[in-house]
């Protein structure tokens, strides 16, 4: 703790009966007294007494003589006074200068300044947490700042990868869509035109077109997404459900392309560098998933 000189200490405009006085003691010991304990100590020194017949305050004769009357005292800005209950207030006399009572700060020596300055061992471990309690409550108000900047950043994220992979899948959907269109158009030419056995493929390729749109419409009602352990989750048609790809979500979004090369009934699935994601090919009409991992 860093010293700090008594002409620094924050100025109070009252205390209580637990705060302390800083004092020394005659043995040359610096320590502290309660202000409770330091009232009782002055009231006691301010007991009126008789002493051969003169009245005494403390430690000091008035010089009046005991005649049976009943002192009372007022502390004011100038020090004790007192007069006689029977007597009228106008007859209210200084008994005690304030002056006299007061602690200054200019009486005090180098060295008794030095003891009055507080040190760590000097407080309590209630008064430490409470000295400290600023400084904690400002850490954890900042920690929850960041906290929540944090979040609301990953959230971004978050609904930015959702669109990309939602704008992908209506790019996809379409696709499919004309790649559906285009296969019945086919099979229609063919009916037309009486060659049975190119419309049976058409057919067949148009219904297998309508399969490859039926599960790439069930890829894109449940879209990848980011689990709660950070990686990313594809849907499993067999099982109906999400499955974990092992593959942690880097904030990019890698997907697999298609094409179709209509002249070779074939089903081109292209992916970038370090794609871990599923591959899609075309085997013999079906549609093929292959899970990496």
């Amino acid at each position: 703790m860093n010293d700090i000189d008594i002409k620094d200490f924050t100025p109070v405009s009252g205390v209580g009966g637990n705060d302390n006085i800083l004092l020394v003691l005659s043995s040359g010991v610096n320590g502290r007294i309660s202000v409770a304990l330091f009232k009782a100590a002055v009231s006691d020194s301010l007991k009126p007494s008789i002493r051969d017949g003169v009245w005494w305050v403390g430690d000091i004769g008035t010089g009046v003589v005991a005649e049976g009357k009943t002192p009372e005292f007022r502390k004011t800005e100038t020090g004790i006074e007192y007069k006689y209950i029977p007597d009228p207030d106008t007859t209210w006399r200084l008994l005690v200068d304030i002056a006299d009572i007061k602690l200054r700060f200019e009486d005090l020596t180098e060295d008794e300044v030095r003891m009055l300055i507080p040190h760590l061992k000097d407080f309590t471990p209630e008064e430490i947490a409470e000295l400290q309690r600023p400084a904690a409550e400002m850490i954890a108000k900042l920690e929850d700042t960041d906290r929540t900047v944090s979040s609301n950043e990953q959230t971004r994220i978050s609904n930015e990868n959702a669109r990309i992979g939602n704008e992908n899948i209506r790019k996809r959907q379409e696709n499919d869509r004309i790649l559906f269109e285009n296969k019945r158009a086919e099979a229609e030419t063919a009916r037309e035109k009486g060659f049975k056995e190119s419309t049976k493929k058409a057919e067949e390729a148009a219904t297998s077109a309508q399969n490859q749109a039926d599960r790439a419409q069930a890829y894109a009602d449940n879209p990848a997404k980011i689990g709660e352990n950070g990686n990313w989750w594809v849907w499993d048609e067999e099982t109906g459900e999400y499955r974990d790809t092992g593959t942690f979500a880097r904030g990019d979004i890698m997907f697999a392309a298609f094409d179709i090369d209509i002249a070779k009934g074939e089903l081109v699935c292209t992916t970038p560098d370090k794609y871990t994601g599923p591959v899609f090919t075309l085997d013999d009409g079906e549609l093929c998933l292959t899970i990496n991992g």
